[in-house]
């Protein structure tokens, strides 16, 4: 069901292990064709071309979506903005602690050994956080850095852009308002929750 219509389209582009995947639920629930985490062979051959200066921007699953959350959609808003601009972008925050813990835990894992899906992966990290692995004090940095962006970038058209922190207790109520929808008589989703020294973890 496509709630947003046409070109309308949604992108939550917070970071990663900020209730990402929390929010691609949320947006399922509400009727929108909904995708976390893009990583389909087009995409990775759109992406890594476009990031290489072979080809212009195109993100060609965005077509077959209503929404899409998580990087790379947190590194390309501004693209995805131009292309798309009557779309809605949602900019999910987390307690910057919180969200070093968990990246520290996340980006510490093994790799999978698919050397084209792990190339896809270090191309979208160097280009968020300046490094392909974990490094408290630069991902940190890279946190603050992507939220002023985000905000410099809408701030012409605040009507656009929603912050929310859903491991906070952001939820509902605030994410139904901005896109003008009932609220669902339902909990709001709450994806691989896990504890964490500082709190709760909301993917």
């Amino acid at each position: 069901m496509n709630q947003g219509g046409g070109a309308r389209k949604i992108f939550g582009i917070g970071l990663s292990r900020t209730a990402t995947k929390s929010l691609n639920s949320a947006l399922a629930k509400l009727g929108y064709r909904s995708l976390h985490w893009p990583h389909d062979p087009i995409t990775q051959d759109e992406l890594m071309r476009y990031f290489a200066g072979k080809k212009p921007f195109a993100l060609t699953v965005a077509e077959e979506y209503d929404a899409i959350t998580d990087t790379p959609a947190a590194l390309l808003f501004r693209e995805l903005s131009a292309v798309y601009p009557e779309s809605r972008f949602i900019l999910t925050l987390r307690n910057r602690c919180d969200w070093l813990d968990s990246c520290e835990s996340f980006f510490s894992g093994p790799r999978t050994g698919d050397a084209a899906y792990e190339a896809y992966c270090d191309a979208i990290r160097m280009r968020l956080y300046g490094r392909t692995c974990f490094n408290r004090g630069d991902f940190g940095r890279s946190y603050d850095t992507h939220v002023e962006s985000v905000r410099g970038w809408f701030r012409a058209v605040p009507a656009k852009l929603l912050e929310i922190d859903i491991s906070a207790g952001d939820a509902w109520g605030r994410l139904c308002e901005f896109l003008a929808c009932p609220v669902p008589d339902a909990p709001f989703p709450h994806e691989n929750r896990f504890y964490f020294p500082h709190g709760r973890e909301f993917l």
